[in-house]
């Protein structure tokens, strides 16, 4: 875990999101609510970071 050094994006583990048939998954929590990201990818999950930081900007 941990938090980028702009304050924008913090990982945090946890032990069960209930969607073991879609891992690798993960959750992120913003102004819109909690939203699911399942079946992602390295590719995947950095251009979903790029999102999430051109939004803020």
């Amino acid at each position: 875990g941990g938090t980028t050094s702009d304050g924008l994006i913090t990982v945090e583990g946890v032990m069960c999101l209930a969607a073991c048939d879609k891992a690798p998954m993960f959750q992120t929590q913003g102004p819109d609510g909690i939203k699911y990201h399942e079946n992602m990818t390295v590719e995947k999950t950095m251009e979903l970071v790029d999102e999430l930081k051109k939004s803020t900007a």
